[in-house]
């Protein structure tokens, strides 16, 4: 099944941020994500943004 607007909300903080998935307008997908700004909690964030892409269908 493919997602029409799978989107990333993000707030960045400093030394922080949150991160929020929608596989579409109002569809969210699973909790708040946070993460420090560490190279390790970064690949962590890209990982995320991989699965959300795989999910929705985006090559």
């Amino acid at each position: 099944m493919m997602f029409v607007n799978p989107v990333i909300g993000l707030d960045v903080f400093k030394g922080e941020s949150m991160a929020q998935a929608f596989l579409d307008k109002g569809r969210p997908r699973g909790k708040v994500f946070r993460f420090k700004h560490t190279n390790k909690a970064l690949a962590r964030f890209r990982d995320y943004m991989k699965e959300l892409e795989d999910e929705a269908g985006i090559v």
